[in-house]
């Protein structure tokens, strides 16, 4: 399993062991875009599992908020069948505004997977400017429906 996320939370000396530990693709839209970009790409092509946050950060308030392009750019060019998660509790055990986590249960929420044909067609229905972008928002939708669960 690999993951993909914000290279801006790995600055500190301190936490940069784990970049390789936990076999994650560091990523910065202004610097590296299309590298992190490729490198996901690579392990997808090769039947790894990756894991993204496709909103880009953690909440501010606990909702979902919108989903970020580049989740549907990846699973449309590595046509990657999709497990969408809900992680509930992850904004009380975690708020943004702190540093380190509280100890406070959290529940995963697995979906069905789905291909990019599904989760395009949910989207359109938002009025999508293109493919990636209603990728990403049928994510959007399965994500939110498994937080009702």
């Amino acid at each position: 399993l690999f993951f993909l996320g914000y290279s801006g939370y790995f600055q500190s000396p301190a936490v940069r062991w784990a970049i390789k530990i936990a076999r994650l693709i560091a990523i910065d839209p202004a610097v590296n875009l299309t590298f992190a970009m490729q490198a996901a790409g690579f392990v997808l092509r090769h039947n790894k599992s990756l894991c993204i946050f496709p909103e880009g950060e953690r909440s501010i308030d606990g909702e979902a908020k919108e989903f970020k392009k580049g989740a549907g750019i990846l699973i449309k060019e590595t046509d990657a069948l999709v497990v969408p998660c809900y992680i509930a509790g992850s904004y009380r055990a975690w708020p943004r505004t702190q540093t380190f986590p509280n100890p406070r249960p959290i529940k995963v929420i697995f979906g069905k997977p789905c291909a990019q044909n599904e989760l395009r067609e949910a989207g359109l229905k938002y009025k999508a400017q293109d493919d990636y972008e209603a990728i990403a928002l049928g994510l959007r939708e399965k994500v939110i429906a498994l937080s009702r669960q």
